[in-house]
Parts: structure tokens; C-alpha cells; sequence
């Protein structure tokens, strides 16, 4: 895409969706970690009961990660292979074009799965490590017990959170409406440009789950002066807390539900514009496909007196 000329937009976006990816990839192994090792919080107090050390709970609970992980990312590897070659299939189908669709083996592409994947399994190696070391037996038994947030009266900290939250989305939203309209004329220039959009964005909408959501109800209810209804104490107070213990999850879910939902929309646009994209680009030329229709074209040019240049690839 570089070599082609007018495609500096793809290139950058080529890149920060990547990066956004193993973000996303990311945050969701180590967040599903978590969920998973407090699971299993009363399993490893009573590993410490019968005796066993924590250095040795450690090194079990690794090698069950390791075979559950390597198995995981050899599937996934094998699956992204087939699923390539579906892909491309479906690509040739819609598209017409008559060729085999082969399997494409890419050992770089390969070669960064696993270093990526073997960065995250040490993170969750050091994770798994911290939160042995650190729980005494008594609270382990009581970690499922424990809520993630406590819901307190809102300080001033998380008003600032709440506006911060707001804003973030609101520039990051701004730079996006002026992503075509102002002067990038450097690959670089877009991938920073994005990267800003989806930072600001994404950050902002953890800082929206985890501040603004109980910012803007408080100022539901101190507008109403106390006389609230049972339904909306109810809604009010759960959401409010239920939002802020999930914000990181809910962050998650929001920013993978958008770019599956921005992309099926931008690959629809795509599809259906191409036509009309052609004719303003280029609207004096046509592309024929056989010598019959050619000839044919070019005697209606010859009778009606109309000059023409005639190109054969």
C-alpha cells in the first residue's frame, strides 16, 4: 500500500489497527485472568492448608496455563490459517475473479503471534505470582466475597474523572471530523492522528464508565432534591455501581463491539461505493472485459463521430 499512490490513509490505518489489537488482546487476557485466579482463590487456600507451598502452587498453577495457553494460541494459529483461505475464497466469489484460493503460510506473521502471546503469558505469570505471595489462607477464602467497588458518596475526584471522561470523547470524536478535512499529508501524521482519535476515545470511555456515569446520575438526583421514585432508586443505584465495578470489561466490550460494527460499515460502503467511486475518478473510460463488446463500443464511437483512445491490457 505504500507504493501506491493516495494510499497513505490505509497504510496508517493498517498500523494502528494492529497496535489497537494487541491493546485490546491485551487488557482482555490479563483482565480474564483475573476473574479466573479469584475463581480458583479458594482452591489455592486450601492447596496452603494440606501444605503445600506457594512456590509450588505457583509452578502448578503455570503449568496448567501454559498447556490451556500454547494450546489456545496453536488453535487460534491454525484457525486464522483456514479462516484466511475462507476469507479469500469469499473475496473471489464476490469479486469474480477466477483463481485458486491458496493457502498462505506467513512465518512473520507467525514469529509476532508468538512473541505477543509470550509477552501476555508472562504478564499473567507475574500476575498469578503477585496474588499468591500477597493472600494470606483466610483471605483467600473470602476473595469471591469481596465486591470490586465500593460505592461511596461521589468526591471531587471522581467529578474530575467524569468531566475528564467527557472531554476526552468529545476531542477525540473532533479530530476525527477533521481527519480528511485538514492537512496530513504524511503517513506518520495519520497514524498519529488516529491513534490520537482512538486513544482519546477509548480512555475516555473507561473514564465515562468509571466516573461520568455516577457524575451525571448524581446530578439526576440532586436536581430532583431526594424525592426520588422506587424505580429510579433502584435503576439509579445499580447502574451506577454496577458500571463502575465493570468499567474496564464494559471498556472492552464497548471498543471491540465498535470496531466490528465500524468495519462491517466501512467494508459495505466500500463494496457498494466502488462503482461510483470509478466514475468519478475517471468518468470518460470504460473497462471491457472481451474483444466483442470492445469493437462494439467502438464502432458507436466511429458512427456517432466521437474520439476515442483505445487501451488493451
Amino acid at each position: 500500500m505504500d507504493e501506491a499512490k493516495g494510499t497513505i490513509k490505509g497504510s496508517a490505518a493498517i498500523r494502528v489497527a494492529s497496535y489497537l489489537l494487541v491493546t485490546i488482546v491485551s487488557i482482555f487476557l490479563l483482565y480474564a485472568n483475573t476473574i479466573f485466579i479469584k475463581r480458583r482463590s479458594k482452591e489455592i487456600g486450601l492447596f496452603q492448608l494440606i501444605g503445600m507451598t506457594k512456590g509450588k502452587i505457583f509452578r502448578i498453577l503455570s503449568i496448567e496455563n501454559f498447556i490451556l495457553y500454547s494450546g489456545s494460541v496453536i488453535l487460534g494459529i491454525f484457525g486464522g490459517l483456514v479462516g484466511s483461505k475462507l476469507i479469500l475464497m469469499i473475496l473471489f466469489k464476490v469479486t469474480g475473479v477466477q483463481s485458486i484460493a491458496a493457502l498462505q503460510f506467513s512465518s512473520q506473521a507467525v514469529s509476532q503471534t508468538l512473541v505477543v502471546f509470550g509477552v501476555i503469558y508472562l504478564l499473567i505469570m507475574l500476575m498469578n505470582y503477585r496474588f499468591i505471595k500477597r493472600q494470606s489462607i483466610l483471605s483467600l477464602f473470602n476473595v469471591k466475597a469481596k465486591t470490586e467497588e465500593k460505592v461511596k458518596k461521589v468526591s471531587f475526584v471522581e467529578i474530575t474523572i467524569g468531566i475528564v471522561g467527557i472531554l476526552f470523547i468529545i476531542s477525540g470524536y473532533y479530530v476525527s471530523s477533521q481527519l480528511f478535512t485538514s492537512d496530513f499529508s504524511t503517513a506518520s501524521e495519520f497514524f498519529m492522528a488516529m491513534s490520537f482519535i482512538l486513544g482519546s476515545v477509548i480512555i475516555g470511555t473507561y473514564l465515562f464508565y468509571k466516573g461520568s456515569v455516577s457524575f451525571i446520575f448524581n446530578i439526576v438526583r440532586k436536581n430532583k432534591n431526594g424525592y426520588l421514585s422506587i424505580n429510579e432508586v433502584l435503576s439509579l443505584s445499580s447502574i451506577m455501581f454496577r458500571m463502575k465495578s465493570n468499567s474496564l470489561l464494559l471498556t472492552i466490550i464497548t471498543t471491540v463491539s465498535a470496531l466490528a460494527i465500524g468495519l462491517l460499515s466501512l467494508t459495505y460502503i466500500s463494496y457498494y461505493s466502488a462503482e461510483k467511486v470509478a466514475v468519478s475518478n475517471v468518468p470518460s473510460d470504460f473497462s471491457l472485459d472481451n474483444v466483442q463488446n470492445a469493437d462494439m463500443v467502438k464502432e458507436t464511437f466511429t458512427i456517432n463521430h466521437i474520439d476515442f483512445t483505445a487501451h488493451e491490457i
